[in-house]
């Protein structure tokens, strides 16, 4: 499968890295100091770039903790298309998702950081919602392909989309939850494998 950065140009590239590079720096001083007390100014500073420069890459302090979204996105939907035609769609989306779950340089200890500090910071919940419709209309549309479905008229692609992404939902809470985590990998082939009974595909 070829990423959105496999094709993208140099200076893309460029603006990729010092993009993930000020994200890192913000959830490390999130995560010691508090959201709510971290400005964007300490996050510039920390980051080693101007104020200035980091409206360049971000509009706002929130969006540094959805920086790859898009990208994301775009490596979720190629995944379901690489999935073979004919395959239940319960399927293609486990694999997906395991997929892009097991990504690599994916670090599972940095995305429990980010996900915890959603969790705990109520405020960013309108934020995270809007992003998980992002990634549930983007999905919609890949399924509605695959299907042969006109979505304006099929309910078919968005109930599936919008029921893998809550079912996603549900993993990454009960991967917070837990103690002593099982890679999260494991749990959502659990989760999809429970929807596949649930959907009656077999």
């Amino acid at each position: 499968m070829i990423s959105t950065l496999d094709t993208a140009s140099p200076a893309e590239r460029r603006r990729s890295r010092l993009r993930a590079h000020i994200a890192d720096v913000a959830l490390d001083l999130f995560c010691d100091g508090g959201y709510d007390e971290t400005t964007v100014d300490d996050i510039a500073a920390a980051a080693d770039i101007s104020t200035r420069s980091f409206f360049r890459y971000f509009r706002a302090k929130e969006e540094v903790l959805f920086h790859d979204a898009l990208e994301t996105i775009e490596t979720l939907r190629a995944l379901v298309d690489d999935r073979p035609a004919g395959e239940p769609l319960v399927v293609s989306l486990r694999e997906a998702l395991v997929g892009l779950i097991a990504l690599p340089g994916k670090d599972p200890e940095r995305d429990r950081r980010r996900l915890q500090l959603l969790a705990d910071t109520p405020h960013l919940e309108a934020a995270k919602l809007a992003h998980e419709h992002q990634w549930e209309t983007a999905l919609a549309a890949v399924l509605a392909g695959r299907l042969g479905a006109d979505p304006a008229a099929d309910l078919r692609p968005a109930l599936a989309a919008a029921s893998a992404i809550a079912a996603l939902r549900i993993v990454l809470e009960h991967w917070l939850a837990s103690d002593a985590p099982r890679p999260a990998d494991e749990v959502v082939t659990e989760a999809f494998d429970a929807m596949r009974v649930i959907w009656s595909e077999d």
